[in-house]
């Protein structure tokens, strides 16, 4: 057996660490700016000037704003949010509804300021396809920030927060019904004006990414490991007393297992961990018996004490 000592040290998990009202307040309040400026980069530099209605309240403003130029964009999106925010205070609750109304109101405000301190006549760059990729990692990124502390820019999100809410859909099948509507409308309205699919055919090929982009990016802020230890029984105290006491995380123990090739007794450990954590406990279980036989797994969709605190 290698020695063991070097891994039996007080393993910081930040994941059930008490935390502070404050402090968990100052972390969401930054989530949710950088989630914002992300999302309204995205809209402003990549969407609008292309008009592409991906879906949202946004898609709908750029599809009005395109047969009323007089209307403002960032104006439109304020409006409508404002009407769909009351919903989500009803529906939804009131926690969702105030990060919902400061998330909406920086969108906003980012994209009104951005339209008067950086006015574009053109695209940012000469390649359509180029600015819809950008746009919908922008997307991406920031909506799945503001949905991992329970909030939203605003627009179609809070409908999937609500469809979220009533039924038993996910959170990127909901945006998929609440938006679909807008790209239909934009093809629709572009067709008209530009006497082309091109501008529609765009929109709707961004309105499939985001679906799918949404998804992996929150899965990606969610990944966690769920581990499988098979060991022999004298070992199992020592790995037990590893995660609880050492990773601070609980693991569920079968006993009197049979191993299918050498027939001998075996004990199988359970547990969810972090990434960090697997691959500590990885070397942790190695070194005390290279027999031993670890199974790590990815899963992003863990709820209980450590990770998520609810469905």
């Amino acid at each position: 057996m290698e020695n063991v000592e070097p891994y039996m040290k007080e393993y910081p998990d930040p994941q059930n660490k008490p935390q502070s009202k404050a402090a968990k307040f100052w972390k969401e309040l930054l989530i949710m700016i950088v989630g914002c400026t992300i999302c309204s980069l995205g809209v402003y530099f990549f969407k609008m000037p292309n008009n592409f209605a991906t879906g949202g309240v946004m898609g709908f403003a750029i599809v009005l704003h395109a047969v009323w130029p007089v209307l403002n964009t960032s104006i439109i999106n304020l409006i409508i949010n404002s009407g769909l925010l009351l919903v989500a205070l009803i529906i939804v609750g009131r926690n969702f509804g105030i990060k919902t109304i400061f998330c909406t109101l920086l969108f906003s405000g980012e994209i009104a300021l951005a339209e008067w301190l950086i006015p574009l006549a053109a695209p940012v760059t000469r390649y359509p396809l180029m600015d819809l990729i950008f746009a919908t990692l922008c997307h991406g990124l920031g909506s799945a920030m503001l949905f991992e502390v329970n909030a939203s820019s605003g627009g179609t999100d809070i409908v999937a927060m609500v469809i979220k809410k009533k039924t038993s859909l996910n959170i990127s099948s909901a945006l998929f019904i609440a938006d679909l509507a807008i790209v239909i409308a934009d093809t629709v309205v572009f067709r008209v004006l530009e006497g082309s699919f091109e501008t529609g055919l765009f929109s709707l090929l961004g309105f499939l990414a985001n679906v799918f982009v949404v998804d992996k990016f929150l899965d990606r802020i969610n990944l966690a490991k769920y581990c499988t230890v098979i060991t022999k029984p004298e070992y199992t105290d020592e790995i037990l007393h590893y995660i609880t006491k050492i990773l601070h995380k609980g693991a569920t123990v079968g006993n009197d297992f049979e191993g299918g090739y050498t027939k001998e007794n075996r004990s199988v450990i359970f547990c969810a961990l972090t990434t960090k954590q697997a691959v500590g406990l990885k070397r942790f279980v190695k070194a005390l018996d290279k027999s031993n036989f670890v199974i790590v797994t990815n899963t992003s969709d863990i709820t209980g004490k450590g990770f998520r605190e609810s469905i």
